[in-house]
């Protein structure tokens, strides 16, 4: 391997924090989904309504006005959790295209090539000149600190004929961050 270029992909493990959020939050949501369905249901089934005529044949039913409230209550709640499942599974997806990320660092040639695939179909390719790397900070929480992993924020000096000035590259999901810090900074 060329000691002069490092290669900085994400992993699984860098996500890990990230994949246990999400999976945790999707889990609490669709209990609650089905919580909130079953609740509706033993209503409906109380009164012997069905989903929809227990709402439009209002004074056809035998439902008290109280019941009547908590069940637009629960399809409103149905509704928004529904939403949340979607909007989540997203996050998911979105999440695991951050797999395609690579981050090369040229020394020789001086320079910063980042390259991703974001979800939806989004392709992002970056390339930067720089001088010199200022600082690297490491970013983990609790999960990231135990699986080894974080996002690596890296401050460089880009120069030209006119000035110079400083710029920060974000590079998520990254195994080992303080073994990468160490290998930036020998450089």
């Amino acid at each position: 391997m060329d000691e002069q270029r490092l290669i900085l992909r994400a992993t699984v493990q860098g996500m890990l924090s990230m994949l246990i959020k999400f999976g945790s939050l999707l889990l609490v949501t669709l209990i609650v989904f089905f919580r909130v369905r079953s609740y509706q249901q033993q209503l409906i089934e109380s009164y012997e309504v069905g989903y929809l005529s227990a709402l439009t044949q209002v004074f056809e039913t035998e439902m008290e006005l109280v019941e009547l409230g908590i069940l637009i209550v629960s399809y409103l709640a149905t509704l928004a959790l529904f939403f949340f499942i979607f909007y989540l599974i997203y996050r998911l997806l979105a999440l695991f295209f951050g797999l395609s990320s690579t981050t090369l660092i040229d020394f020789q040639q001086g320079r910063i090539v980042q390259k991703a695939l974001r979800f939806p179909f989004q392709r992002i390719e970056d390339e930067n000149r720089f001088h010199k790397l200022i600082q690297v900070r490491i970013e983990q929480n609790l999960i990231d600190g135990l699986v080894q992993s974080g996002t690596l924020y890296v401050e460089y000096l880009v120069q030209s004929q006119l000035d110079s000035q400083l710029r920060v590259m974000v590079i998520p999901y990254i195994k080992d961050p303080d073994r990468i810090k160490r290998r930036l900074f020998s450089h």
